[in-house]
């Protein structure tokens, strides 16, 4: 849902409140999809390589793993920190 809402281009306050309602809702913080950055992807994930710092805090403070690994087509496994080292700005 999250990469769905920053791929649209949506302001980032936006994005906060509607992390913030999922997650008071009770959203498993680390739930697992596939996605373009490969598999095991986690909001944590996309959060860190968008470069949203208010969600990536709000995932870690409810629980989410940091040193979960999402692995690529090529087979490399990296946390988010991990990604969004490797994330250009």
């Amino acid at each position: 849902m999250l990469k769905s809402f920053a791929d649209g281009g949506l302001e980032t306050s936006v994005l906060v409140e509607c992390a913030g309602y999922f997650i008071r809702a009770g959203a498993d913080v680390n739930a697992a999809r596939p996605s373009k950055l490969g598999h095991n992807t986690t909001a944590l994930h996309i959060a860190a390589t968008k470069g949203l710092d208010n969600i990536v805090s709000m995932l870690l403070a409810a629980g989410a793993d940091p040193q979960r690994k999402c692995s690529s087509a090529r087979g490399v496994e990296k946390c988010a920190l991990g990604l969004a080292c490797d994330t250009p700005w």
